[in-house]
């Protein structure tokens, strides 16, 4: 079970989402609730009706869509600073799609929506975070639609390179990769294998290039 942590006002004051408001005033009004979440736990649950958004501030952690069979889609990966639920949370009681796992030992602050309709500042930066989550599906539907797991892959190194021949590291590791593209893992390792023999990719466990 979470963990009540102690928390340090500054840590939401550096991140994008308080950039435009008095986080110190903000806080103040709507206390946060604070949690420490162990590797697998959940921190959001699919399912789940919830009038707060979480901001993971440690750790890494994972959002997936479990279907009715069991099996999983890896949807989104969250390092420090992302934010979870915040669709969710302005919503009217809709329950939530996706389910949020701690991929490692994570510390989460969660702020009620509240506070995103009491200041113009917040609610600014809260619009950018849509707007960012926005494209980001985009990029993950495009991946989903191609033709092909040659194509899956393809898309998916594009989304997270940089400049052509450089090399980058992806966000997850070969399960999570193959999550993304939602193919086999095996088959997904074999195919990358015959990309890099034929020329068109180098790679070391989670770093890429794109030749």
């Amino acid at each position: 079970m979470p963990v009540q942590p102690k928390f340090d006002i500054n840590e939401l004051s550096a991140l994008p989402l308080f950039r435009y408001t008095d986080t110190k005033e903000l806080i103040l009004k709507y206390p946060p609730r604070t949690a420490i979440f162990g590797r697998g736990e959940e921190m959001l649950a699919q399912g789940e009706v919830t009038r707060s958004f979480g901001i993971l501030l440690d750790g890494t952690a994972a959002a997936y869509r479990t279907g009715a069979d069991g099996s999983r889609v890896l949807l989104q990966t969250l390092s420090p600073g992302s934010v979870f639920g915040d669709v969710l949370s302005v919503s009217e009681n809709i329950p939530s799609p996706v389910s949020v796992r701690a991929c490692d030992s994570c510390r989460a602050v969660f702020i009620d929506r509240d506070a995103v309709f009491s200041d113009l500042g917040f609610m600014r930066a809260f619009s950018a975070q849509f707007a960012e989550k926005y494209f980001a599906l985009h990029d993950r539907i495009n991946c989903l639609v191609c033709r092909n797991l040659r194509e899956k892959i393809i898309a998916c190194l594009t989304v997270f390179s940089g400049e052509k021949g450089r090399a980058f590291n992806l966000p997850f590791d070969r399960a999570g990769f193959a999550e993304y593209v939602n193919a086999d893992r095996s088959a997904l390792s074999r195919e990358l294998s015959r990309m890099k023999d034929e020329g068109l990719i180098d790679y070391y466990r989670n770093s890429f290039r794109i030749l």
